[in-house]
């Protein structure tokens, strides 16, 4: 219980200080010990300008804090502006050549432009914090991008090895087992997932690609129509039976159209994260 108090108390000042900044320019914000604390609370929380208000404020004294600048380019691609995402987290490894969560940001701002420079960036990641699941999560959706499936297996195997109960790896291995050719090993590990309490409507369509792959075409359209009309859920399934046949003769896998909710391919990083790239990358992340 004193735990769960201090924590509280914890939170209680940490909404207290972005309440009473919030829309303050950088200047006028108090720099202390547990500023940049305030920045990732106001990340995690879904206010990217709070955020960049802070890490400002601290820049403006401190332009090397390695910190302040990641929270900067963190905040800048919530906000979906890499332009000025990519120099944050570019001079953060100017100043720290390690630091992996730059690193993972430039991923995932590289990922739509350059998905090859996003799998080294996140490659780096992982090397530089091999502990971080998030990081190989965001591997594992690049290596889909590219088309490098066992890679990306690999890389979202070693996420659940970290943390089992990421479900946005789980998520994006089993999809990324459905485009390597293995319908049914995609069925196992997202069928649960589609039908748990918790299920979004994302996860039931990954679910839905792994059965029309494997050629269940009517439980495919029964788990689509949860979410959509048969008629949509039809054109989607030819889509999933389009992907089926180009695996079968190891062509890549056709784009899925944007006219319905696309299955996991490419962070959220909703990568892991920040949120895809489940990732953000468009996946789960």
């Amino acid at each position: 219980m004193t735990q769960i108090c201090r924590t509280s108390a914890i939170l209680l000042l940490s909404l207290s200080f972005l309440a009473s900044c919030a829309g303050k320019p950088p200047e006028q914000i108090k720099i202390g010990a547990s500023t940049l604390n305030v920045a990732t609370t106001a990340l995690a929380g879904g206010d990217p300008q709070m955020a960049l208000n802070v890490t400002n404020a601290v820049l403006k004294d401190h332009p090397r804090n390695v910190d302040a600048l990641v929270d900067q380019g963190d905040a800048y691609y919530e906000m979906h502006i890499c332009q000025k995402a990519i120099p944050a987290y570019n001079t953060a490894l100017s100043i720290n050549p390690h630091t992996a969560g730059a690193e993972i940001g430039l991923g995932r701002c590289l990922m739509n432009s350059n998905p090859k420079g996003a799998v080294a960036a996140f490659t780096a990641a992982t090397q530089d914090n091999p502990q971080d699941a998030k990081a190989f999560n965001d591997l594992g959706i690049a290596n889909d991008e590219i088309g490098e499936i066992p890679q990306a297996n690999q890389a979202f195997r070693q996420a659940l090895a970290i943390d089992p109960t990421m479900r946005a790896a789980k998520v994006n291995y089993g999809f990324s087992l459905a485009l390597g050719g293995e319908p049914q090993k995609a069925q196992a590990i997202l069928g649960p997932l589609a039908m748990a309490p918790n299920a979004t409507p994302r996860i039931r369509q990954d679910y839905a690609a792994a059965l029309a792959i494997g050629g269940n075409l009517n439980q495919a359209q029964a788990v689509l129509t949860q979410d959509m009309s048969p008629a949509d859920a039809q054109a989607l399934i030819t889509q999933f039976q389009n992907m089926a046949a180009q695996i079968a003769t190891s062509q890549q896998p056709a784009a899925i159209s944007t006219a319905a909710p696309a299955p996991a391919a490419t962070p959220t990083l909703t990568a892991t994260p920040l949120q895809a790239p489940t990732a953000n990358p468009a996946p789960h992340s």
